[in-house]
């Protein structure tokens, strides 16, 4: 057997057993692919992930992230994956406010409003803001686009779960397409901003600087 082979080989056997060793059970993707199976099992473990996810503390975009997990054929590595994970966050943000997390920091942090104008952060309760809390974007967000966020993600989680009690089972495509049929479904998809996260970090943090000199962070 030539290395190439002996390497897919492995490759393929691993997935195989780290399926068995997490879920119990192996799934056979062709015959899934082709509707002829998939066990009851999956989706009652499936609906229990789903539950757990909804009960979750996680931040809301990682609640999307962590159904997106959940997909038949999920690859950490793949580059459905990387790009689902890259953007997830600036379409939730738009659907809210029509900015992505680098243009609400940009257009929200503030130097010169208490609390560097954040509405939320780490140590809210002792009133000391740190540089860690004024490059999230979420720790700008008013309290009804907040609401708003968590019914976005709530919606988008009842979906998942009545997909799974119908047995359609749900690929990591299948999951990048959905969510933007969902936001476009909703009337709040818009057009990718160009803003750089990198460019907004830089803002916030020039920003922070200021707070520094007031010894406002630590």
């Amino acid at each position: 057997m030539s290395s190439v082979r002996a390497t897919q080989f492995r490759q393929w056997a691993t997935g195989i057993l780290m399926d068995f060793a997490i879920r119990g059970y192996v799934l056979d993707r062709k015959r899934m692919e082709n509707g002829s199976f998939l066990g009851e099992d999956y989706y009652e473990h499936l609906l229990e992930e789903i539950h757990e996810i909804r009960l979750s503390e996680r931040r809301f975009y990682q609640k999307v992230t962590d159904l997106y997990a959940t997909s038949v054929d999920y690859n950490a590595e793949a580059p459905t994956t990387l790009g689902f994970f890259a953007k997830v966050q600036n379409k939730l943000h738009f659907a809210i406010h029509g900015h992505t997390a680098a243009e609400l920091i940009v257009e929200r942090a503030d130097s010169q409003r208490p609390h560097m104008g954040l509405t939320s952060w780490e140590n809210a309760l002792q009133g000391k803001v740190l540089k860690s809390d004024v490059i999230i974007a979420k720790n700008y967000l008013a309290q009804e686009e907040l609401e708003s966020l968590g019914r976005i993600v709530n919606t988008y989680l009842e979906l998942a779960e009545d997909r799974a009690r119908r047995r359609i089972p749900m690929t990591m495509e299948d999951w990048a397409k959905r969510l933007d049929a969902f936001l476009e479904f909703n009337s709040t998809c818009q057009t990718e901003s160009k803003t750089l996260y990198g460019t907004a970090l830089d803002g916030s943090l020039s920003l922070s600087a200021k707070l520094d000199q007031l010894k406002l962070l630590t």
